[in-house]
């Protein structure tokens, strides 16, 4: 276990992670899905808030915390460049009524479980369209934001020490999504790249062929 002033140093590199991802987007190298990160920005903010009315404020909240603030300072940077791919479906519009059936939930019954349940839910459908587009368009995502995460959660996780707290579901489900997109990520790209280079050998066998058919003639 680690110290639990660790979850500082999380709540920074999660920050960092966040600040990185917009360095990509100003550069015009990466090209966030809009939608995702703006639902990823009101699920950590839901979740905080459930589980800090529920049991006071605990130190492994502030990562969640951090977690809302980072997708949303994307978002922002993403819709003012406009350098994202934005497109309202199905699946977005019921991440949105899910993230208000745990604002009612909350308002409700008070019931912390079924609140993070809710924002949870909406999160992981928010994540389909960049898993689809990590996966078809691997070159347009930036991988070490999500490492980083993994990261960031791995620390939380570790340094916290009340291992019942519902201020740890939610960290403990991004080190899950982060590692599944993460993986999807680096996996495409590798495999992208060796296709490349094969394509790439095949264009300088044929200009060589071509090359040396043209002296012979």
């Amino acid at each position: 276990m680690l110290p639990e002033y660790f979850i500082y140093i999380a709540a920074s590199i999660r920050i960092l992670a966040g600040l990185l991802y917009i360095k990509s987007i100003l550069k015009g190298k990466t090209r966030p899905s809009a939608v995702s990160w703006l639902i990823w920005s009101l699920s950590p903010f839901i979740a905080f808030f459930a589980a800090t009315f529920s049991e006071g404020f605990k130190l492994a909240s502030l990562v969640t915390l951090a977690l809302g603030i980072s997708p949303l300072l994307v978002f922002i940077t993403a819709s003012v460049t406009k350098n994202h791919l934005f497109k309202l479906t199905l699946p977005d519009l019921i991440c949105g009524i899910l993230a208000i059936i745990s604002l009612i939930c909350w308002l409700i019954t008070k019931n912390p479980i079924l609140t993070i349940s809710f924002a949870i839910l909406a999160d992981f459908i928010s994540t389909i369209p960049t898993l689809k587009k990590s996966y078809y368009y691997p070159d347009t995502e930036y991988a070490p934001t999500y490492l980083l995460a993994i990261l960031a959660m791995s620390i939380t996780l570790l340094a916290n020490k009340e291992t019942t707290s519902y201020s740890l579901i939610y960290p403990t489900y991004i080190l899950l999504m982060n590692l599944l997109v993460a993986s999807i990520i680096i996996t495409r790209k590798n495999r992208n790249n060796k296709s490349k280079k094969k394509n790439s050998r095949k264009r300088e066998y044929k200009i060589k062929k071509r090359k040396q058919s043209s002296k012979r003639n």
